[in-house]
C-alpha cells in the first residue's frame, strides 16, 4: 500500500523518505533497489523489488545507513528515460490504496 505524503524517515543524505520513493540500499552486503511500500499483512514498511526470488524486504532488515533515495515517484513525475520506468509504475499503481 502507498500512504501518500507520510514521511517515514531520512536517507543517508538527510532526504525525506516516503512511500513510493525508489531507493538504493544494502542488505547483507548486497546493493539493491526497491520502492518503499507499506504492508498491511505484516504492518511494516518494505522495499518492493523487481525480483522473483525476494519481491519485498522489510525496511528493518536493511542497513539503514546505506539507504539512498533515487527518485520520488508520484505517479507522473517519473522520468521517461529512467530504466525500468514501466515496471516501477506498475509496482506503484499496484500498491495504491483508496480509503472508502
Amino acid at each position: 500500500m502507498i500512504i501518500q505524503n507520510l514521511v517515514i524517515g531520512k536517507d543517508a543524505e538527510g532526504n525525506d523518505l516516503k512511500c513510493g520513493d525508489i531507493c538504493n540500499y544494502e542488505i547483507y552486503g548486497i546493493r539493491r533497489t526497491g520502492m518503499i511500500v507499506y504492508s498491511e499483512t505484516i504492518f511494516t514498511f518494505m522495499f518492493q523489488q523487481m525480483s522473483e526470488t525476494f519481491p519485498a524486504i522489510p525496511m528493518n532488515c536493511v542497513n539503514m545507513e546505506t539507504i539512498e533515495k533515487v527518485i520520488s515517484f508520484t505517479g507522473s513525475r517519473l522520468n521517461k528515460r529512467m530504466p525500468l520506468r514501466k515496471q516501477w509504475k506498475a509496482i506503484y499503481n499496484g500498491n495504491l490504496y483508496s480509503l472508502k
